[in-house]
């Protein structure tokens, strides 16, 4: 088996459980094949011959298909089929020799039409913008969604929707020199992107990620993760995405230990998801029945060892297929055909129930036997660490437990030192209302010794003047004159 690593251009439009269209950019020309009502392809039909590398197809709930695309001239080309004719429009213009178009994805909502596409200058490549043209219903609107610097270059993005139409976008960039992974999300009533927030860190440039959105409004986010020289597959969630507060929650690693685990894609059938990869050229796949909080061991996915698997863009009507969610899928051709394993068993009618999934996994009795000795003596090992723990954690109950009774005793004593205090304000309160007279009687005795004061002090004042006088006259022998006239 051979994987072919880069995206494929080619989609598959998928109506009433066949493959009704098949869309492919070949030498610089876009065409599509239609099949029958008897299974049997026609001839390709050429819808442009001078495109310039990506396009994207989409069909909305009304089963119209719209596709964008940009030619040699430059010219982003949207394209409308109402079931009888193709119509086109040039939405913007991006001279070849100027710029670089990246990563072209349309998406349908409703009345709303996005189309995102990743945009550099050649002059200065190493920043990118992540751009999003958006038909509201009566125009289109422009907006640039994020500004990336990176040596690098852009990495593929994805969109998504909740239950309201809001969009939700997961990127990659970096930030002080490390490759992040960021969300934002645009809430098409307002016509407002928000600021990008930051999800997690990554592991290294070549880091691959995926994300999708289901009817529960919970976007599943997977990627690889290298640590101590193992490439690991990650999985993480966003619950409520149509609330601002939302957050991530059950991070995971889904891969054993072992390198080579490549491109991760993530499929949701019915309650069961499931995270498919590439593990040394075989298609590996891991799956959860409680939304992601579990996941199982990787299984081997049956796939012919002599075929070419590439990622297809995968379309789906949710009115034929409401129990499946999927955009990225990987497949291979066979006899004129795509076939997409776990996928086509539900398209076909032939998925099996959760309890019994119908996937072959290769069977070795030695090493059986071998993994059989070795769980049995890890499972000792487990055993008696977690006798260890149960005895710490009793000794910190012990101690919690000592603690809390000398807390609750403190809190006792506080509580009557409290009562105490407010007897003794109580006390204070009632010798202030019985000391109330006596402070008035005592202040109207302050007041009348203030005035005899005042009384004493003005006596004493015409004594002296007396005095003076007195001394005077002495002095003049008035006095003295006076008392021998008597004699």
């Amino acid at each position: 088996m051979y994987m072919d690593k880069s995206f494929c251009h080619e989609y598959i439009v998928i109506k009433n459980n066949t493959k009704s269209w098949r869309f492919a950019c070949k030498q610089n020309r876009i065409v599509y094949r239609v099949r029958d009502e008897n299974g049997d392809w026609g001839e390709e039909i050429k819808l442009l011959d001078n495109a310039a590398g990506d396009f994207s197809v989409d069909m909305d709930s009304a089963g119209s298909l719209h596709l964008i695309c940009i030619n040699t001239k430059g010219e982003l080309i949207y394209f409308v089929y109402n079931g009888s004719h193709w119509y086109n429009k040039v939405l913007a213009v991006f001279p070849l020799d100027r710029y670089k178009l990246k990563y072209l994805t349309i998406s349908c909502r409703g009345k709303f039409i996005n189309v995102f596409f990743a945009v550099c200058s050649l002059r200065n490549p190493s920043i990118c913008s992540i751009q999003h043209n958006f038909w509201n219903g009566s125009k289109w609107e422009n907006f640039k969604v994020a500004r990336i610097t990176s040596d690098s270059g852009i990495s593929p993005f994805f969109v998504g929707y909740d239950h309201v139409g809001t969009i939700h976008l997961v990127y990659k960039a970096p930030r002080l020199g490390v490759e992040q992974l960021f969300y934002c999300r645009f809430r098409p009533e307002y016509s407002v992107w928000g600021n990008p927030e930051k999800i997690t860190t990554l592991s290294g440039r070549d880091t691959y990620h995926y994300a999708l959105t289901n009817n529960n409004d919970t976007l599943h986010l997977v990627w690889n993760y290298i640590t101590n020289g193992v490439n690991h597959i990650k999985y993480l969630q966003r619950t409520r995405i149509s609330y601002q507060r939302a957050v991530w929650k059950n991070d995971s690693i889904i891969t054993d230990e072992g390198a080579d685990n490549e491109q991760p894609l993530f499929y949701i059938i019915g309650n069961t998801q499931w995270v498919v990869w590439i593990h040394k050229d075989l298609m590996l796949g891991s799956f959860s029945y409680d939304e992601g909080k579990n996941w199982t061991s990787p299984v081997r996915i049956d796939t012919p060892l002599d075929c070419r698997l590439k990622i297809y863009k995968v379309i789906l009507d949710n009115s034929e297929y409401p129990e499946v969610s999927v955009s990225l899928a990987y497949g291979y051709e066979r006899d004129g055909d795509v076939i997409i394993p776990v996928i086509d068993e539900v398209l076909n009618g032939e998925h099996p129930k959760a309890e019994e999934q119908n996937i072959s996994v290769d069977v070795d009795e030695e090493k059986i036997k071998e993994y059989a000795v070795e769980a049995k003596n890890f499972i000792s090992k487990l055993v008696e660490e977690v006798s260890k723990i149960e005895g710490k954690k009793k000794e910190i109950e012990g101690m919690i437990m000592k603690h809390t009774d000398e807390i609750k005793q403190s809190y006792n004593d506080l509580e009557e030192f409290k009562k105490e205090v407010q007897r003794l304000g109580e006390r204070l309160e009632q010798i202030k209302r019985e000391n109330s007279g006596i402070l008035s009687a005592i202040n109207n005795w302050q007041n009348k010794f203030k005035e005899h004061q005042l009384a004493l002090e003005e006596m004493t004042n015409k004594h002296i003047e007396l005095w003076e006088k007195s001394k005077s006259f002495s002095e003049r022998g008035l006095i003295r004159k006076i008392l021998d006239y008597f004699k």
